[in-house]
């Protein structure tokens, strides 16, 4: 008679006790790395890894792939030209699970936009992975994930709380810049015994849902 049971692969403790297989996870490398235990109260442990504007390399080292990864991906926002009250928009939000293969994938981070001419919109850069392109001028409301364990607010125009990807409000003598994009890959790596950890979350080791400075070069007198 046939049966429906799952087929285990079996190994003997010492004990001789049939022990079913673990479950398998990805694994990678690269962008700045961080571990998220309890990961949005799932009892689970994440890995999160971080690409912006100025990591380096730009590549993602991937060695195991059981299972597809999560990934958001976010557009450079726009500038403006010295121009008071102008208001540009933010870059695309994309977030999906995308399968990888293993070897190196490469991560491109879109730069904000810039323009030093009165009233004339800057660019802002695409954002590129494995198969995502986020654009610029995409988003007039910012966009929320919590892909990093915690809620974050991406692109938006210069008036929204967006950040990565927000796009910029004109000043009257200055021009300013749109905020960078970024990439952001994260999966499961493991259960975690919470209780026998305290309860305590991860944190991410780099709070990068708060505002960089815009660098002198894209600041320009009037």
């Amino acid at each position: 008679m046939k049966s429906n049971a799952p087929l285990w692969i079996v190994s003997l403790n010492t004990g001789g006790t049939p022990e079913p297989p673990g479950p398998s996870f990805n694994a990678a490398t690269g962008g700045i790395e961080s571990i998220v235990d309890n990961y949005k109260d799932t009892g689970q442990r994440w890995k999160v890894h971080v690409f912006e504007k100025d990591t380096s390399p730009a590549v993602l080292d991937v060695t195991a792939n059981e299972m597809p990864f999560h990934v958001l991906v976010v557009a450079g926002g726009m500038g403006v030209g010295y121009f008071a009250g102008k208001v540009t928009n933010g870059g695309e939000v994309i977030e999906q699970n995308v399968n990888l293969f293993v070897g190196e994938a490469d991560v491109t981070v879109g730069a904000g936009g810039y323009n030093a001419n009165p009233g004339v919109d800057g660019v802002g850069q695409p954002s590129v992975f494995a198969g995502l392109t986020a654009v610029t001028n995409q988003t007039s409301a910012s966009v929320p994930s919590s892909i990093t364990g915690v809620e974050v607010q991406y692109g938006g125009n210069g008036n929204t709380s967006g950040i990565r990807g927000r796009g910029s409000v004109g000043q009257g003598g200055t021009a300013t810049g749109g905020q960078p994009g970024i990439v952001v890959i994260a999966y499961p790596i493991g259960v975690e015994e919470v209780q026998a950890r305290g309860g305590v979350e991860g944190e991410i080791t780099r709070l990068h849902h708060q505002l960089p400075e815009i660098p002198e070069e894209l600041l320009q007198e009037g």
